[in-house]
């Protein structure tokens, strides 16, 4: 029996402590303004700027009798656009070999990425190309980039570019007769 009262008077304690009367909070702010309950953004100033530009400029030319706009060095392009004849436009990724792992391009701007089918071209040097038709919205976004626009083909070094007027200027040209009758 002194189990019994024991434990009936721990629950009678408790059940009085529960009813007791506590202050309420005090309402006057803080003197430090709340500043104790702030906390800053965790920003990553490399993710806001996006991937640093590859190194190269744009210059017009013919591939395949098409007209293009080649980005590169001296040494050579490393992307190019090339109107098709269709009034839509391929992108070829230049020096990089297929691969079972280089199946897609990648291609990312303004927080989208798309991806297109890459195949290989028979030529010398290695050249991957991606068609864009006429119809797929991706060229009017490619047209009208105000930001980086980044190429990535599998485990290649990705090629970003900055969006330029120049670039907007091909790609609409290509959409026109006579660019794609060549």
């Amino acid at each position: 029996m002194t189990r019994c009262a024991l434990a009936l008077g721990i629950t009678f304690a408790l059940a009085v402590a529960g009813c007791a009367e506590t202050s309420p909070p005090d309402p006057t702010p803080a003197e430090d303004g709340g500043a104790y309950n702030k906390i800053d953004p965790v920003v990553n100033p490399l993710a806001e700027r996006g991937p640093a530009p590859t190194e190269g400029s744009w210059r017009e030319g013919s591939l395949g009798g098409q007209p293009a706009l080649l980005f590169g060095s001296a040494e050579g392009p490393v992307l190019s656009l090339v109107c098709d004849g269709r009034r839509g436009l391929a992108v070829q990724r230049h020096g990089v070999r297929p691969t079972a792992n280089i199946a897609m391009l990648e291609i990312s701007m303004a927080g989208s990425v798309s991806r297109l089918a890459l195949n290989p071209l028979g030529t010398e040097t290695p050249v991957l190309r991606a068609e864009i038709p006429a119809s797929d919205d991706l060229l009017a976004q490619l047209a009208t980039a105000d930001g980086p626009i980044v190429f990535r083909a599998g485990e290649a070094p990705p090629v970003t570019v900055m969006a330029e007027p120049a670039v907007g200027a091909f790609i609409r040209g290509c959409a026109q007769p006579a660019a794609a009758s060549g």
